[in-house]
């Protein structure tokens, strides 16, 4: 990992011109990201010469020292300007692709004691306190650019962004962004339009039964992904942005229907002349739970994604909280339509009693309900009426009976998760280098986790950091460990201090 992020992304001259000596804490980051280290406080626990030549430290230090070198890098606030430079390098010189653009938003919890804005857990369904990291992944999974939002964080917002970025890398072919159909709307796609930004989505709360009742016949063409048959159909869906200035256009749907449980669902596309077929615009939207959320979940196994190192609270700018007299008069609204409806029924059930002259009676039980239920009408109104009345928000930092928000610090979180985004991304680039040995992705992932697991022996001279791993035991794993070992090498990494890095595969020297 460390030969091919030295080597390929320029990665130290980066660290180096931003950072000076900070170089060392992020050498120390990476090995935690290539090996699991779940914490720095775990680094105590690693052999210290052995680890220190391979970084290029001499010796790994103590706890005391690591931590100072993690102060001194974050005191200087330069994540920024970091990560600017790294995604712009990425996507100028092909590290990642911009045909497809899978955007989604992950929490990242919060467990102390400050009062934090909510994120949302969309495994457990529950709020929590936290931040959101918005990751952006291209066709392979590679991460092409994350930002870390307070609370929930705004997904709308972000493919904006997203869009306005994209235009200012000069690319002459924009990406598309693929994003889920919790974030979409007349007034939203009216403004992804109107930036030129090209988009795929799920069509939210599309009726199935007009899905069911298209005809079988219509689905002309099809696509399978993952051993999994969809038919295709393609439809134009005008909208209507009603908002002033009113904005009228044409959205591309495409129905698939799942051919192993006959499901159908419908996706919206605008993609902006770039003549997408149905079987891209369902294939992007397909792999959308295929890129994002696989390079989520093996970050999550194989690196600590939501380690967070050093924190650090300040006043957050956001004391935005939903009206809580809304929410008094939403629970007075309930009890008195409960009260109306037990009215109503009572009512139905009485006639109303009658004088000789066939007039109603004023002290009828008849009567005394459709007073009650004119009384109770008149108030139901008047608590609509306040409730619509009061704003749907409020700013609580001038109130002084509420504990302010608190936001967590993100140079920190930046510098680590400039350093796990790297080595995830040239493990992509490790498994295209066995591609040509092993097609299967299944099997090269496994293949390049066994390679990383090997144990092994270090050498170390005036010129040369030498690693020799123990072979595998299979003789085609065997040669697709030296073949991957002398690619490495022909890389020509050099670590800070001038040595220069070596694989080899070989019995024990000893």
């Amino acid at each position: 990992m460390l030969m091919v992020l030295i080597s390929q992304t320029q990665w130290m001259p980066r660290i180096f011109r931003l950072f000076g000596n900070g170089w060392r804490i992020f050498m120390v980051f990476a090995f935690m990201a290539i090996s699991n280290t779940r914490s720095i406080a775990q680094m105590k626990h690693q052999r210290q010469d052995e680890l220190g030549r391979l970084l290029g430290l001499k010796r790994l230090p103590a706890l005391d020292a690591l931590w100072t070198w993690f102060h001194a890098a974050a005191d200087l606030r330069r994540s920024k300007t970091l990560l600017s430079d790294f995604f712009a390098y990425q996507i100028r010189y092909g590290v990642v692709s911009h045909r497809l653009w899978f955007t989604d938003g992950h929490p990242l919890p919060y467990t102390g004691q400050e009062q934090e804005q909510a994120a949302r857990s969309t495994q457990m369904l529950i709020p929590m306190p936290g931040q959101t990291n918005m990751v952006t992944c291209d066709t392979k999974g590679r991460i092409v650019t994350f930002d870390i939002e307070e609370g929930h964080g705004d997904l709308r917002a972000r493919i904006l962004d997203l869009g306005r970025y994209a235009q200012s890398q000069s690319l002459i072919i924009l990406p598309v962004q693929v994003f889920d159909g919790e974030d979409d709307g007349a007034s939203f796609f009216s403004k992804l339009i109107q930036d030129k930004t090209p988009f795929i989505t799920w069509e939210k709360n599309a009726s199935q039964e007009q899905l069911i009742a298209l005809q079988e016949a219509d689905f002309t063409d099809s696509i399978t992904i993952n051993g999994i048959h969809y038919k295709l159909l393609e439809q134009l869906k005008t909208v209507t942005n009603t908002e002033q200035p009113e904005h009228r256009f044409n959205l591309r749907r495409v129905v698939m229907q799942n051919m192993l449980t006959n499901h159908r669902v419908s996706v919206l596309c605008w993609d902006a002349d770039l003549q997408f077929t149905l079987q891209d615009i369902a294939g992007g939207m397909l792999n959308y739970y295929g890129k994002p959320e696989n390079t989520f979940k093996n970050n999550q196994i194989k690196h600590q994604f939501h380690y967070h190192p050093g924190f650090c609270v300040s006043e957050s700018e956001q004391q935005i909280i939903a009206n809580p007299q809304i929410q008094i008069l939403e629970q007075q609204i309930t009890t008195t339509q409960k009260k109306l409806d037990k009215l109503y029924k009572d009512h139905s059930k009485t006639k109303p009693s009658q004088k000789q002259d066939g007039s109603e009676r004023l002290n009828c039980l008849h009567k005394r309900l459709t007073e009650a239920i004119t009384e109770e009408e008149e108030q139901l109104q008047k608590q609509k009426d306040d409730k619509a009345k009061l704003p749907e928000r409020i700013d609580i930092s001038g109130l002084t009976d509420y504990q302010s928000f608190k936001t967590l610090d993100k140079e920190g979180k930046n510098l680590f998760d400039f350093v796990t985004t790297s080595v995830w991304n040239a493990r992509i680039l490790l498994l295209d280098l066995l591609d040509d040995l092993f097609t299967n992705d299944k099997d090269r992932v496994d293949l390049l986790y066994a390679i990383l697991n090997c144990q092994g022996w270090i050498r170390s001279d005036d010129q040369w950091v030498v690693v020799r791993m123990e072979p595998l035991p299979k003789s085609s794993h065997r040669y697709a460990q030296e073949q991957l070992c002398r690619t490495l090498t022909g890389l020509s990494a050099r670590i800070p201090g001038g040595k220069w890095l070596r694989m080899e595969v070989g019995d024990s020297p000893i």
